[in-house]
């Protein structure tokens, strides 16, 4: 089963919509939506645990914070390789999703006109969402690298002490 969490409060962008329009088969296989559910964060890990995989194959993702919080559960993930989670985000202990291109980012916020987004390779991410399913050994050792690389530098400990050495050096 695909489950596909959602937040979406801009009323005008109809999300349930846009998916009945791609016109799935049920023959594809189950896909499950959580639309708009708040979760508490004391459930997020168990969430994240209960997946084969987590997926963030966004056009324009800031740092990704969901994304780091299912590599420090130890889930196999698959991101596009695009945006600031690259700091974090590379093969070994991810796998990282090819870019076709970039292309221009439209939004309703004129602050993003001058700038670009990735174009995430669909037959990529087929591959390497069959990949993560015929090689379990090898996703679950990636997994277990990013959960250990998660604890080794990406704890609040380690965040306070980069910004204040940037402080320090003016």
């Amino acid at each position: 089963m695909l489950l596909c969490k959602v937040m979406n409060s801009d009323t005008g962008v109809r999300v349930k919509d846009a998916i009945e329009a791609l016109g799935l088969r049920a023959a594809g296989g189950r896909i499950e939506f959580l639309f708009n559910t708040e979760m508490p964060y004391t459930e997020l890990g168990s969430l994240y645990r209960s997946a084969d995989c987590f997926v963030s194959a966004g056009r324009g993702e800031g740092w990704d914070m969901p994304l780091m919080e299912a590599m420090a559960c130890g889930l196999p993930t698959i991101a596009t390789d695009w945006g600031a989670h690259r700091e974090f985000v590379h093969d070994g202990i991810s796998y990282p999703l090819h870019v076709r291109r970039l292309i221009p980012a439209v939004a309703k916020c004129p602050y993003y006109a001058p700038y670009s987004w990735a174009d995430p390779d669909d037959e990529h991410l087929d591959f390497l969402l069959r990949h993560v399913y015929e090689n379990r050994d090898e996703a679950a050792s990636r997994g277990s690298a990013a959960a250990a690389q998660m604890r080794a530098r990406w704890t609040w400990r380690h965040a306070a002490r980069r910004i204040i050495q940037r402080l320090e050096a003016g």
